[in-house]
């Protein structure tokens, strides 16, 4: 977070009201950005959805695993997130940075597998009667969130906000026309 801090000093040299507003805009999108694109998205989804589905109940129950699908990854992937961004910090600083790309497709692989491993066990229990379809793409989607959210990490650890920001606008672009299929 550091990197952020003097990103925003640069912006507030100038001693302005627009660099002030420049600053907190520049903040926000890139501490929340992903989240509040994301929150922006499901709730355009559900009112383009709303008069092409004919049942809310569907539409609720589209957005609760949505919701769920990204909270439980977050925290399955909580501790992974810590340690990974603890050790890129200290490589960073030692500029060993071909430690880096092995170190994330080990943790990426760990968390895809282990979300891989819960998510498949909680939907033969839970959602045996949705139907195999919904449990493959329940699997694969859990298991693939898990996997960006540490790669999401590394970035971070390397101050791409700008493209973090512009991968998850375009992946929930993505999601957004996929919704209405």
């Amino acid at each position: 977070m550091a990197g952020i801090s003097f990103e925003l000093r640069k912006v507030l040299r100038d001693n302005t009201l627009g660099s002030i507003i420049k600053a907190f805009g520049y903040s926000t999108v890139l501490s929340a950005g992903p989240f509040l694109i994301s929150i922006l998205t499901l709730v355009l989804t559900f009112f383009v959805l709303r008069p092409i589905v004919s049942s809310d109940k569907v539409i609720i129950q589209f957005g609760v695993i949505v919701t769920y699908l990204t909270a439980l990854s977050l925290i399955l992937t909580g501790f992974s997130q810590l340690m990974i961004t603890r050790f890129l910090a200290d490589r960073i600083f030692e500029k060993k940075y071909d430690l880096v790309l092995p170190n994330l497709v080990g943790n990426m692989l760990f968390n895809m597998i282990l979300a891989f491993i819960v998510s498949l066990t909680f939907s033969i229990v839970f959602f045996k009667e949705q139907g195999v379809i919904f449990i493959v793409f329940f699997v694969m989607t859990f298991a693939i969130m898990s996997g960006l959210w540490i790669v999401n990490v590394v970035l971070t650890s390397f101050k791409s906000y700008k493209f973090i920001v512009f991968s998850f606008a375009t992946g929930y672009i993505f999601f957004f026309f996929f919704a209405l299929f």
